[in-house]
C-alpha cells in the first residue's frame, strides 16, 4: 500500500512540475508583451528593448501589428489630459525603440503637434473675438511651447488651412 501511494505522489509531482514549466513557457511572453505595452506608457525605452528582444519572430511581429494602435492610443491619453506632453515623448520615444518601420514616432508625434496647433489658434481667435485677455495670455504660452516643438512645414500648413478655412466662411456668409 505504501508503494502504491508513494508511486503515486511521484506521478503527481511529474505532473505538477510539468505543468509549471507548460505555463511558464506558455504565459512567459504574454507577460514580456505585457511589460512592452506597460514599458511604452511609463516611457521606459531600455527596459521595452529588452522585453522585445526576448520574444521570438512571431511574437515580434504581433508586437509590431499592435505598435501604431497603442500611438494612437497614447495620442488619445494626451488629447484627454490623462498625459503630459514630456510623457507622451517618453512613450513615442520607446516605440520608436522597437518600431522596425521608423515611421510611427514622425507621423503621430507630429499629427498631434498639428492638430494641437490648429486648435490652439482658433481659440486664440475665438477669445481674441471676445476681448477674453486672460484666455488669450495663457494660449499664447501654450501656443509658443507648441511652436517650440513642432517642424517649419508643420506650421506653414496649419496656418495655410486655417486662412483657407477663414476665407470658406467669410465667402459664404
Amino acid at each position: 500500500m505504501k508503494k502504491t501511494w508513494r508511486n503515486i505522489i511521484i506521478v503527481s509531482l511529474i505532473f505538477i512540475a510539468l505543468e509549471a514549466a507548460a505555463v511558464f513557457f506558455v504565459v512567459m511572453p504574454y507577460y514580456r508583451t505585457y511589460e512592452i505595452f506597460k514599458g511604452i506608457e511609463d516611457g521606459r525605452w531600455q527596459s521595452v528593448s529588452e522585453h522585445y528582444d526576448k520574444l521570438n519572430d512571431k511574437q515580434k511581429a504581433g508586437v509590431q501589428d499592435k505598435l501604431e494602435d497603442y500611438g494612437i492610443y497614447i495620442c488619445e491619453k494626451y488629447i484627454e489630459g490623462d498625459m503630459k506632453y514630456a510623457n507622451v515623448a517618453a512613450s513615442f520615444d520607446a516605440i520608436n525603440a522597437i518600431d522596425e518601420t521608423g515611421l510611427i514616432m514622425d507621423k503621430y508625434l507630429s499629427e498631434l503637434n498639428y492638430n494641437e496647433y490648429k486648435l490652439l489658434v482658433k481659440s486664440m481667435n475665438i477669445a481674441g473675438a471676445t476681448y477674453d485677455n486672460n484666455t488669450l495670455y495663457s494660449m499664447m504660452d501654450s501656443l509658443r511651447l507648441v511652436q517650440q516643438r513642432m517642424k517649419n512645414d508643420d506650421r506653414e500648413r496649419a496656418l495655410i488651412e486655417l486662412i483657407n478655412d477663414e476665407y470658406d466662411i467669410y465667402l459664404n456668409r
